[in-house]
């Protein structure tokens, strides 16, 4: 619907119909993470970040505040609530959110791209809600309409989401640093807040292993969730469209009946 360079755009210079088809769908946040955030893609190229199979799931099958997600890499689920928690800042005046991530390294990557996605966001969405940038450091991005997207430590902060990256990492080889999580950043989130957990498996031990084994038997045995529980969501390797390749393949005739008996 859009020209390729909207983003680039005053809403003077969109056409009537680019304005009517904005206006239309601006209130949907899901609308909104599948057309206004720009990213760097796994070829280095910057483009609109459409939701993938994965993040559609994650967002429209579960709708808990609390989640714990267990899934295999580059899913792009820590993409996606980064893209979800600064859309909150910009939508939601006075929003503040939270990202937590392994290491000072991976904190960077996360500031380095959310730098990005409001580098490229739409200059007429920019101008339609009167928004410019007040903070921008590795730690923080404030904004006019007293929003922060925050990056790292949050003990004593206020938050209304938090998304915390690869836990089972953290707690595998930062135990302390996990701690800290529970006691502080899970503590800054009101119990009516959002707080969503991602990892890729480390080992049957540590705060996520508990975290997750926990909320897997509420969903096996059907428990109602209250507003402090989380709730479990797998994504599979084997649903991740970077896994799958289509070739055909003869089948000997013993696995071809073992697949036909499975």
């Amino acid at each position: 619907m859009f020209r390729d360079n909207w983003y680039a755009l005053s809403l003077e210079q969109l056409t009537p119909e680019e304005l009517e088809y904005l206006l239309t769908n601006i209130t949907s946040k899901l609308w909104r993470l599948d057309n206004l955030y720009y990213i760097k893609d796994k070829y280095s190229k910057i483009g609109v970040m459409k939701l993938n199979d994965s993040q559609r799931t994650v967002l429209t099958k579960f709708k808990h505040n609390k989640k714990i997600i267990l899934k295999s890499r580059q899913q792009g689920i820590s993409t996606l609530y980064l893209a979800y928690n600064l859309d909150s800042c910009l939508f939601d005046d006075g929003t503040d959110a939270g990202l937590q991530s392994y290491g000072l390294k991976e904190a960077e990557k996360l500031s380095d791209r959310a730098s990005l996605m409001w580098e490229y966001f739409p200059l007429a969405i920019k101008q339609l809600l009167g928004l410019s940038l007040i903070t921008d450091n590795k730690m923080a991005l404030g904004f006019s309409n007293r929003s922060t997207l925050r990056i790292g430590n949050f003990r004593g902060d206020t938050l209304q989401s938090l998304h915390v990256s690869e836990l089972g990492k953290i707690a595998k080889d930062y135990p302390h640093k996990a701690k800290e999580l529970k006691s502080g950043a899970f503590q800054a989130v009101a119990k009516n807040n959002i707080i969503t957990i991602e990892s890729t498996a480390e080992g049957k031990t540590g705060l996520f292993y508990e975290m997750w084994v926990t909320a897997e038997k509420k969903a096996i045995l059907g428990t109602p969730l209250t507003v402090l529980d989380f709730q479990a969501i797998f994504l599979p390797w084997f649903v991740d469209p970077d896994c799958q390749l289509f070739q055909a393949v003869e089948l000997s005739p013993k696995v071809a009946t073992y697949l036909d008996n499975l």
